[in-house]
C-alpha cells in the first residue's frame, strides 16, 4: 500500500505542475509564489529584504529574479538611494501573469470545493500535516 500511496503523490504533484504550466506557463512554483509575494508589496523590497520574507538566501532570490528577468516579470534595479542595494521591481507583464496566476488557482479552488467532499479534504489535510511533521509519519517512513 505504501507504494500506491507514494506513486498517488508523485501523479498528483505531476498533475498539478502539469496544469499550472498549461494555464500560466513555464515557470516553477517558487518562481510564482515570489511574484505573488512580490505584488503584495507597495514599495519594491530590497534583494535582502525579500529573502527574508521568503525564507531563503538572498542568492537564492538573485537567481529567481534572474530567471523571471528573462520572461520580462520582474527587474532588479538600483536603490536610488542606496546605490549598494537592489531592489525587485514587478513589470507590467509581471503583474499581467500575477493576475492570471490568482485567476488559475481561483478556478482551482473552485473545482476542488465542488468536487471533493469536506471530509475527504479534512482527511487528506491530515494525512498531509503528519508527512510534514519533524517527527512525523516522513522520519519514520520504511518502504
Amino acid at each position: 500500500m505504501v507504494e500506491y500511496f507514494i506513486d498517488s503523490l508523485e501523479r498528483l504533484h505531476e498533475r498539478v505542475e502539469d496544469e499550472n504550466r498549461a494555464a500560466i506557463g513555464p515557470y516553477t512554483g517558487r518562481q510564482l509564489m515570489m511574484m505573488a509575494a512580490l505584488a503584495t508589496y507597495e514599495n519594491p523590497p530590497t534583494l535582502g529584504e525579500f529573502a527574508d520574507r521568503l525564507r531563503c538566501s538572498y542568492q537564492n532570490v538573485r537567481v529567481l529574479v534572474s530567471l523571471l528577468e528573462d520572461h520580462g516579470c520582474t527587474l532588479a534595479q538600483q536603490d536610488p538611494n542606496d546605490g549598494r542595494r537592489l531592489r525587485i521591481v514587478l513589470t507590467d507583464e509581471g503583474r499581467e501573469l500575477t493576475s492570471r496566476v490568482k485567476k488559475h488557482l481561483d478556478g482551482v479552488q473552485a473545482r476542488y470545493a465542488e468536487a471533493i467532499p469536506e471530509e475527504d479534504m479534512a482527511a487528506f489535510v491530515r494525512v498531509v500535516d503528519a508527512i510534514l511533521e519533524e517527527d512525523g509519519y516522513i522520519m519514520t517512513f520504511e518502504l
